[in-house]
């Protein structure tokens, strides 16, 4: 990942010599900075007298920076244009771009891109970086349990962070206020549908191995998904959900389609004679009833029994509640 050193001598390149020929490729998922980078750029561009474009609509034949955001949005039209201007060995050219989608217009322009210099690819923020930026957001030194509750929760991805810090200077405790959740709202709305499922699918409970069958995905299409999930910022380095995004997805999600979801996760792991707490868990204190959710309470206890059988009265009693015969 780059360090803000090499960015600081990026950006001093720019200011040096704004004129010069430039091609920068930044890569990174949703939410780690990548706007924000673009736009820090463009001041400088401007601060020198040279007029900047966003690459969306005709290119400027010279003397202009064209910094492109989300260009794997874009149409295969307008990024061959771009790939073009790459190419030209004259231009002023910075794309930013998510690792998904890829289509084939966005590989060869990436691919003309890197073949100048290679990309910027933006990381998570460190526990000292995340300390730094609260500071700055909350005009004072963070205390370490915020520190340490906005890195567990967001995983330092700097917009998820900048959320939470906000959300949480508003309230008068050290957690996760309702308000950083809500915040998730643009992010879970504007997700790819398959991508969508396969996340609040893992928010709910379902292992990788579940997601063929809960999904009726074939293979290439849930690694197609799996890619999309990484790109939308959502997930941590290992590819696991970030908490606040779980919450999110949970919070955010209709409930019929997340009870949906948990119906027929709780019927491939019976039919697979595989755990149930994971999936079972989170439904404590939900309005379910019925014989497949009482059913799944009852051995979601027993297999809670041995290491919490506090957890596993709690599950018993649900299972009463969901129409279990008591003991």
């Amino acid at each position: 990942m780059v360090l803000e050193s090499d960015l600081r001598q990026l950006d001093e390149s720019i200011a040096a010599d704004p004129s010069a020929p430039r091609v920068v490729g930044v890569r990174a998922p949703g939410g780690y900075g990548k706007t924000a980078l673009l736009t820090r750029w463009a001041k400088i561009y401007r601060d020198a007298g040279v007029p900047v474009y966003d690459g969306r609509q005709e290119l400027p034949t010279r003397d202009a920076a064209v910094l492109v955001d989300d260009a794997h949005q874009l149409d295969d039209e307008r990024l061959r244009a771009l790939r073009a201007l790459a190419a030209s060995g004259s231009a002023q050219l910075a794309i930013a771009y998510r690792p998904w989608p890829r289509r084939a217009a966005l590989t060869d322009l990436v691919e003309a891109v890197t073949r100048v210099r290679p990309p910027v690819l933006l990381g998570p923020l460190s526990r000292a970086q995340i300390g730094e930026r609260a500071g700055l957001l909350l005009g004072a030194k963070p205390s370490e349990d915020l520190v340490d509750l906005v890195g567990k929760q967001t995983g330092g991805v700097p917009r998820f962070v900048d959320r939470l810090v906000k959300a949480v200077s508003e309230t008068a405790d050290c957690s996760v206020p309702a308000a950083a959740v809500e915040g998730f709202r643009y992010e879970v709305d504007n997700l790819d549908d398959d991508v969508r499922r396969v996340l609040l699918a893992t928010a709910l409970g379902a292992a990788t191995d579940l997601l063929v069958s809960l999904l009726g995905l074939d293979l290439d299409a849930l690694g197609d998904a799996m890619d999309g999930a990484r790109a939308s910022g959502l997930l941590d380095d290992y590819g696991i959900l970030l908490p606040i995004a779980q919450r999110a997805l949970i919070a955010l999600s209709p409930w019929e389609r997340r009870l949906s979801l948990h119906q027929r996760l709780i019927e491939i792991q019976l039919a697979r004679s595989g755990a149930l707490l994971p999936l079972v868990r989170p439904l404590l204190g939900a309005p379910v009833s019925g014989p497949l959710f009482a059913s799944a309470f009852k051995m979601a206890g027993d297999e809670a029994l041995a290491e919490s059988p506090a957890l596993a009265a709690r599950l018993f009693a649900a299972a009463v509640e969901a129409g279990e015969p008591a003991q």
